[in-house]
């Protein structure tokens, strides 16, 4: 048993503690601008689904609120991610 454990620590790859924190802040540093391009996606997607509702007269008025409201809140839900992606990148 104990040559088993002494082969397994033999064959373990160490990384250094500071290389291995270093690998993940820049695996980290990524991550916002993934957040901020998500933010703007999922914003542009609010404008198209708020600004493709029907003219107001044309549909049950009814429905054009309800994609309108919809839109916009896909636009608020946009504006908050990249508002705090914006925060996290200005922080890493």
């Amino acid at each position: 048993m104990a040559a088993k454990r002494g082969m397994a620590q033999k064959l373990a790859v160490r990384v250094p503690c500071g290389l291995a924190s270093e690998l993940g802040k820049r695996e980290m540093a990524g991550l916002p601008r993934r957040w901020i391009v998500f933010g703007a996606g999922l914003t542009v997607a609010g404008l198209i689904v708020a600004g493709t509702a029907p003219v107001v007269g044309t549909a049950s008025a009814e429905s054009v609120q309800i994609q309108q409201t919809f839109g916009g809140a896909i636009v608020l839900a946009g504006w908050v991610l990249l508002a705090w992606a914006i925060h996290r990148l200005g922080r890493s």
